[in-house]
């Protein structure tokens, strides 16, 4: 419920300060607004009005905008937090950003390396919309916010007012909106050529629109201009020799061939999103040995677009992950092994101390055991010896009585 307390709009745990407007375009206004959850995070509100000439405008931008609120993972995207219509209004909460594109050309040259940064971010965010068949229609310096993530630029796409849902092959519901310097020649709003209003028919993949608008400023990025002047005579003529003659860039660079593709006159021979993003995969190749090139490559987020090559290598991840941990637990073993065979000869010096302790204690008990047995053996000696002497007495008296008896006998007999 939108509670207006005089310039405080107040909606779902969000204030909309109605006094700070950041910009305005033809389909509704930007305010500054704050989250009474999130104190710390900066967020703006779109405004909306639905009046009887924009509602069909009006519902494809909250569906839209739905959408994308529904896919926040893409960097390279403004992250759309909440959508509601209240009575005529349409209110979108957003993130708030630093800039745009239009104020950062105009305040540096870009070199080789940034311009394929910004291609890159550009593609990886307008994956998510290709995904959704969303198909942008006013690619343009000023729709490419800006914002500084620890001190990397990153470049994200906004504003879906004009933007349509290709809903199946062939439709050609082009509406003529856009911004004319940098619309393709078939959205019609410079030249009503019927000829490739006939072709729209044919093409399968109509990003071929956001190609042209993104190929102008690539275009920009390098020359620090248009390859035309923005006034509408001007830019009809260039449409017109662009048909007979594709562009040619006479000048040394290496985006020269890759601008020519996405700038052809006929949609049907210009670059589409994936074949864009294939030549720049291919590029990617070629340029990653320079050093340069690899630390703008370093500094960039994962991408969206390399995702889905990574999601192949899964399976073959999660099973060099988990031949990891058995690694890690066979090393564990080892480890836990080897310690234990450091260990066991302390472990077995322990025993053998404890157990010459014992043989110690065994010893003295021994050498005990043979004291008292040689007392013993003594005393039993002792005793052994009285008996003796006793014997021998009575054998020497019994010795004497027969020795006596002989002699009386041999007395007798000499007698």
């Amino acid at each position: 419920m939108i509670q207006n307390q005089d310039v405080i709009l107040e909606i779902n745990g969000f204030q909309i300060d109605l006094t700070q407007e950041i910009s305005r375009g033809a389909q509704g206004q930007i305010f500054a607004c704050k989250s009474k959850q999130n104190t710390n995070q900066q967020f703006c509100a779109k405004i909306i009005t639905i009046l009887d000439d924009n509602q069909k405008f009006c519902k494809r931008e909250k569906k839209i905008g739905e959408m994308i609120s529904n896919n926040q993972k893409n960097p390279n995207l403004v992250a759309i937090y909440q959508i509601d219509q209240i009575e005529d209004k349409i209110v979108i909460i957003m993130e708030r950003c630093e800039g745009n594109l239009h104020q950062l050309m105009e305040q540096k040259k870009f070199n080789d390396f940034e311009i394929f940064d910004f291609i890159q971010q550009f593609l990886n965010g307008y994956k998510t919309l290709y995904d959704l068949k969303i198909i942008h229609k006013d690619i343009k310096p000023e729709n490419i916010l800006i914002k500084n993530e620890n001190g990397k630029i990153i470049y994200k796409i906004t504003d879906f007012g004009i933007s349509k849902i290709q809903e199946n092959v062939g439709d050609k519901d082009i509406t003529r909106q856009g911004t004319k310097a940098y619309s393709a020649p078939e959205v019609g709003l410079i030249i009503q050529d019927q000829e490739i209003q006939q072709n729209l028919s044919h093409i399968q993949d109509q990003s071929v629109i956001d190609i042209y608008s993104l190929g102008l400023m690539l275009y920009q990025l390098i020359f620090q201009k248009l390859p035309f002047q923005t006034k509408r005579i001007q830019i009809q003529r260039f449409f017109e020799e662009t048909k007979k003659s594709p562009l040619k860039i006479k000048e040394n660079t290496q985006y020269a061939r890759l601008i020519e593709k996405m700038l052809l006159y006929n949609p049907q021979e210009r670059y589409s999103f994936l074949e864009l993003n294939q030549q720049l995969q291919q590029f990617k190749l070629q340029n990653d040995s320079q050093p340069e090139f690899k630390q703008v490559l370093n500094q960039n987020r994962p991408s969206i677009l390399e995702t889905e090559i990574e999601q192949n290598q899964n399976q073959e991840n999660k099973n060099s992950i988990f031949n990891n941990q058995n690694d890690n637990k066979q090393q564990i073993y080892n480890s836990q092994q080897k310690l234990n065979c450091q260990f066991k000869p302390i472990k077995d010096n322990k025993q053998q101390l404890n157990q010459n302790q014992v043989n110690q204690n065994g010893n003295l008990q021994f050498q005990n055991d043979i004291k008292q047995q040689f007392n013993n053996n003594q005393q039993n000696n002792n005793l052994n010896f009285q008996p003796t002497k006793d014997n021998n007495q009575q054998f020497n008296s019994n010795f004497k009585m027969i020795l006596n008896n002989n002699l009386i006998i041999i007395n007798k007999i000499i007698i």
